[in-house]
């Protein structure tokens, strides 16, 4: 950010930046309240059938019968897959700003928000990257507590698929697999 100083000479003006400064302006949430309103029709008020129509007020909402705006849902999905804060984290931080969202609620919203808009996106990049000339696959060990048929002690695995390095931008997927087992890397090439 630059500071601009204007200096009349006669007619000539001179400017120059003397210096620059970075500001921390804090987060803030804005509740936006909607008002329903009733409309009566003008044609039935006098008869014995009255009729009224109600207008919710709201717009179209991100996720249907959700309060959640679309701000709120990119500011919690930037904090958890570019920051890398987790929905506990997340929810502490919302509730000193007296906001109730539960991390199991930034879950679900996380994975309807996918399944909804994205999950286009994530076939569009798997289609593209089995173009590719070369793959790179890898698995890491996670350790995933309450699924069904296994114990919580056991291993599952988060595959990596990359592009190889041919000049192209690199592409990358991750892939959710109960086991180490070399038919993910088959089960990859249909992905979804």
């Amino acid at each position: 950010m630059e500071k601009t100083v204007t200096i009349r000479t006669g007619y000539e003006i001179i400017e120059r930046t003397v210096d620059s400064e970075v500001e921390f302006i804090l987060a803030k949430y804005e509740v936006t309240e909607y008002v329903a309103t009733t409309y009566e029709c003008p044609h039935c008020k006098q008869t014995e059938d009255p009729r009224f129509v109600k207008d919710d007020g709201r717009p179209p909402s991100l996720i249907e019968k959700n309060y959640a705006t679309p701000s709120l849902v990119a500011g919690i999905l930037k904090n958890k897959f570019v920051l890398g804060l987790p929905f506990y984290r997340q929810e502490q931080d919302l509730k000193r700003s007296g906001i109730l969202i539960t991390r199991a609620s930034m879950a679900t919203r996380a994975i309807l928000v996918f399944q909804m808009y994205f999950q286009w996106l994530v076939q569009y990049f798997h289609r593209e990257l089995l173009k590719r000339q070369f793959l790179m696959m890898d698995e890491t060990p996670v350790q995933v507590l309450k699924e069904p048929d296994k114990r919580p002690q056991s291993k599952s695995y988060v595959w990596l698929l990359r592009s190889g390095e041919n000049g192209l931008p690199p592409l990358l997927l991750y892939r959710y697999s109960l086991t180490r087992n070399g038919d993910n890397a088959v089960e990859m090439r249909s992905f979804f």
